[in-house]
Formats: structure tokens, C-alpha cells, sequence
């Protein structure tokens, strides 16, 4: 049998971990790698469950300054090691991403050419969907509205030149997160160092969910295999407080409004259908 796992850092996201792990569990994730950046919050009380049961391993992240360039890489790779000895396949995704098989299972869209060290999958980003605050139903039910997403090769390069750090660039203010961007699943024992969206040393090649070896911007994105939604702005109220959270940085919360309605565009129900062929 095929051994699926999951690698992730997170923060404060006590509200959200269990109907993410529960979510992934149901896709075939059996092993969990994750890593508590400076918590404040009930996230160690929601885990304690998956923990006793030997589902999560929990780790902290270490006292490096920066996130992206220190603490999450570090994590990563310790994550990375971990999986080695207990998957075939291990995913390096955050807690508002969630990963799955529009088509059926995730296990039955991964490569079987064992010169494939992982296959780099595409996002669909979402926006509030109007919520002022987080909503009863939860992530996957109460945020229905994303980005644009491409369909043809120019769509794609018009979306590659408007990335929000474009959009913001006139004024100087950067926001983290791009409409077309990829996150990675990965042979653990083919990889010697991951970074924070690929691995940047590894045996093998890297390829997308049809099998072609993976370069950006040279085919056209795509998601009917393999896909991840990733909720990044959640409702009105979280982003207000991810713009506090980020205070030093240049982007203002009128900044993060205005990227909010880039990420509101389509409705896109896709996870929901998923949902109920689970239940089925």
C-alpha cells in the first residue's frame, strides 16, 4: 500500500486544524509532520487526539527571525527526513491549503516511473467570498470564490505578469501569495533539500499532474488530477488580522482589500462535489 504524508507549519490555526486533518485523512493521507510556529492559541488542545493516536507528529519550529527564509525551510526538511522512514510520498503544503484528486484519489494520480522524485501541483487561491467572519459551515463550505484561473497558454502569461507584488508595485507595498503558484509532493528518500514551494535538490525529475517534467510558465497550468485550494484571505476579519500581523511590512489592510477582489471572481464549487463523492 501506497503511504501518504502531509508536512506543515502553522500558526494559530486551532479553529481550522481539525477539519483539515479530517479532510486529508479522507483523501489518504495517513502520517502528519507538523510543526507549531509560535501558537498562542487552542491549536496543541485541537492536535492532542491525532497526537495520542499516532496520526501527527507535532515539532516547534526553530528561533530563526525569518519565516519563509529560516523557520519553515528548517522545518521542512526536518519534517522531510521524518518521512523518509515512514512514506512513499509526503506533501509540503500550509494549513489553509487543502490537497485532492478532482477526479478520484489522490494515490491513483501519482506518477508509478520511478525517475519521478515529485510532481508539482498548482493552486487555485480563494478569496473571503463577502464572509465578515468565519463561517458555521467551515473552510471548504463557506469560502466558494477564487481567482481567475487560466485556460490558455496567453491567459496563463497575463496572469504570471499580474502577480500581486505587480499590482501593489507602484506604491511599493508587497503582499505574500500569487495567483498561479505550485506546491509539492515528493518521493522523501529522492529529495535532499526542500525549500518552501519545490525541492531544490533532489534525484529524479519534477513533473506536473499529466507527466510533463515541470517548468514554469512553459505549459499550461493545469488542475483536473491533482489540485490544492488555497483559502488566503478566509473571512473579512482574519484578513484584518493577518495586515496586523504582517504591521512591519509595507501593505496597508486597503492593500489587502483591494487583493481580496482579485481573489473573488469565479465561484468555484469544485471540492464540494469532491466532498460528496466522499460521502457517497
Amino acid at each position: 500500500m501506497t503511504r501518504l504524508g502531509i508536512c506543515s507549519v502553522f500558526q494559530n490555526e486551532g479553529a481550522n486544524l481539525e477539519e483539515w486533518l479530517l479532510f486529508h485523512q479522507a483523501q489518504g493521507f495517513s502520517r502528519f509532520f507538523l510543526f507549531d510556529d509560535r501558537s498562542t492559541d487552542k491549536s496543541r488542545a485541537v492536535l492532542e487526539p491525532f497526537i495520542r493516536s499516532g496520526i501527527v507528529t507535532l515539532g516547534t519550529t526553530n528561533d530563526h527571525p525569518l519565516f519563509t527564509q529560516g523557520r519553515q525551510p528548517a522545518a521542512f526538511n526536518e519534517g522531510l527526513k521524518a518521512a523518509r522512514g515512514e512514506c512513499d510520498w509526503v506533501a509540503f503544503i500550509d494549513s489553509d491549503e487543502f490537497l485532492f484528486s478532482p477526479n478520484g484519489r489522490v494515490v491513483d494520480n501519482l506518477p508509478r516511473n520511478p525517475l519521478v522524485a515529485g510532481v508539482a501541483i498548482w493552486w487555485r487561491i480563494f478569496g473571503s467570498s463577502g464572509n465578515e467572519t468565519p463561517p458555521k459551515a467551515g473552510v471548504l463550505r463557506g469560502f466558494q470564490r477564487s481567482a481567475r484561473f487560466p485556460t490558455t497558454l496567453n491567459e496563463a502569461a497575463e496572469i504570471f505578469r499580474f502577480q500581486n507584488q505587480d499590482f501593489f508595485g507602484e506604491r511599493g507595498r508587497v503582499i505574500s501569495g500569487n495567483i498561479l503558484q505550485v506546491k509539492c509532493i515528493v518521493r522523501p528518500r529522492m529529495i535532499r533539500k526542500y525549500h518552501v514551494h519545490q525541492p531544490t535538490e533532489f534525484f529524479g525529475v519534477l513533473v506536473d499532474e499529466n507527466g510533463k517534467t515541470f517548468h514554469r510558465g512553459r505549459h499550461l497550468p493545469t488542475h483536473a488530477k491533482l489540485r490544492i485550494n488555497h483559502y488566503w484571505s478566509k473571512s473579512l476579519s482574519e484578513l484584518a488580522a493577518k495586515e496586523a500581523k504582517f504591521a512591519t511590512d509595507v501593505a496597508q489592510l486597503d492593500d489587502y482589500l483591494a487583493w481580496d477582489a482579485v481573489l473573488n471572481q469565479e465561484e468555484d464549487t469544485v471540492i464540494l462535489e469532491h466532498l460528496r463523492w466522499q460521502q457517497s
